[in-house]
């Protein structure tokens, strides 16, 4: 075999950062009994505490006979978690019809839980989980199907929250990092069904941890010696990678790019 590794760049490939289509120089036929590995992945930590994949909120209001359900959006950012209690702050007062501007939302520097109050006095007010989104598919007008788009996780709220009349206590931690792993996915190198995430994903080359800071590289080194991927007798050409969220979902990479190895090694060697 001449060639023992393919170094990857998506700055050369056609596409975007998270979804590229890139064909070799040279077109490599590999032997059988061969395997790969991904290695020496390198990538920028883009990934905001709410962006267009998780930044709604979906709220309804009562006063007497009138009903108001909506969504309201919070503004996409990197967070802290007084920083997001302001910013979910805003959002709530956006639509309200509770006597606007009363609702305030309180961040707890010691437990990571965020705190609704609207002290009013008047109507009644609550905020959808993602079951009831879920169930319903629709809220307020707007159809959203299985995505809501919703920033329940980020905000920590679950059926599990305690509501009185006036405050909403939030009973799961704030989600400042999104995900804890990004996945790196094709359709068409290596054999299929080679791998399976919970999600029902089954193209899955290798899993990525964000172990840095927004803004940083993830520098992502093979530790995992089961971690190969069966190309015996394959010729590696034209070839597409995806980087996935834990949802599925392409990660948003801000006009960033990614880069990895491709090393190819007799499956007796593993």
């Amino acid at each position: 075999m001449t060639t023992r590794k393919i170094y990857i760049d998506s700055r050369q490939a056609q596409g975007t950062g998270s979804d590229f289509t890139l064909t070799l120089k040279q077109s490599v036929q590999v032997p059988e009994n061969t395997v790969a590995y991904i290695d020496d992945v390198i990538l920028p930590n883009t990934f905001l505490t709410v962006d267009a994949n998780r930044c709604y909120i979906y709220m309804s209001e009562t006063v007497g006979t009138a009903t108001l359900s909506f969504r309201t959006q919070i503004a996409y950012g990197n967070y802290a978690g007084i920083d997001l209690a302001a910013a979910l702050q805003t959002a709530l007062r956006q639509h309200t019809i509770i006597n606007p501007g009363q609702y305030s939302v309180n961040f707890d520097g010691n437990t990571g839980l965020l705190k609704i109050t609207n002290d009013a006095g008047t109507g009644s007010w609550r905020l959808a989980t993602r079951a009831e989104l879920l169930a319903a598919g629709t809220w307020g007008g707007v159809n959203f199907g299985q995505n809501p788009q919703d920033a329940n996780d980020v905000i920590g709220l679950d059926s599990n929250a305690t509501a009185t009349a006036i405050s909403l206590q939030l009973n799961n931690m704030v989600m400042l990092i999104p995900f804890q792993n990004v996945y790196l996915t094709s359709s068409d190198f290596g054999g299929l069904n080679q791998s399976q995430e919970t999600n029902g994903q089954t193209s899955i080359l290798r899993r990525i941890p964000i172990d840095q800071p927004w803004g940083n590289l993830i520098k992502s080194s093979m530790n995992i010696t089961c971690d190969w991927i069966v190309v015996s007798g394959t010729q590696i050409d034209t070839i597409s990678f995806q980087l996935r969220d834990p949802y599925g979902r392409l990660c948003d990479m801000k006009g960033l790019r990614i880069s990895f190895a491709i090393c190819l090694i007799n499956e007796e060697v593993v």
